[in-house]
């Protein structure tokens, strides 16, 4: 599989992917003390794309987000993939899929064909509940993070940041 943009490293600070904050923007009721913890350092506005068939997965997934200062939109399949992008503004700059989908759809198609839609560099993660040993070793080969389900707001904090962290000077 091809890289779907570059990587940008972590800003450097004393707590790498992180801004302290005591009143994140955009914190609700319910959400826990994984929303009240350190927000996550990226361009404010940043589009993310959560591509999720568990609605409860992809409703907590997107508050979590949208509490960053983050845009979002969600899609279940890729036929819910033109609409989300439009509702952000036509490209995503990250999207965060799920691994297996309705239909024998993975995540790495879903970035392929979101990839193949826009014209601008993106970002991407994988999110799986899979524990097979075989199907573990071929998703860390991929050329994006994978994280598993259930996702630790904090890590995915951290994966968040460093992908939309600013590219370094050179």
């Amino acid at each position: 599989m091809r890289p779907v943009g570059p990587r940008p490293c972590l800003p450097l600070d004393p707590r790498p992917g992180q801004c302290l904050s005591r009143h994140p923007a955009g914190l609700r009721p319910g959400l826990g003390a994984a929303a009240a913890g350190p927000r996550p350092c990226h361009s404010p506005g940043a589009r993310v794309l959560v591509v999720e068939d568990d609605r409860a997965v992809a409703l907590a997934t997107v508050a979590l987000l949208e509490g960053w200062g983050l845009k979002t939109a969600h899609a279940e399949t890729t036929d819910g993939l033109g609409p989300a992008l439009e509702r952000l503004g036509g490209a995503a700059d990250l999207v965060i899929a799920d691994y297996r989908l309705a239909d024998d759809v993975t995540g790495d198609d879903v970035i392929d064909e979101v990839a193949r839609r826009q014209a601008t560099p993106l970002a991407a993660i994988i999110v799986t509940g899979d524990t097979g040993p075989q199907r573990l070793r071929s998703l860390h080969g991929q050329a994006w993070p994978v994280l598993h389900k259930p996702v630790d707001p904090d890590e995915l904090a951290k994966v968040t940041a460093a992908l939309l962290a600013p590219a370094a000077p050179r």
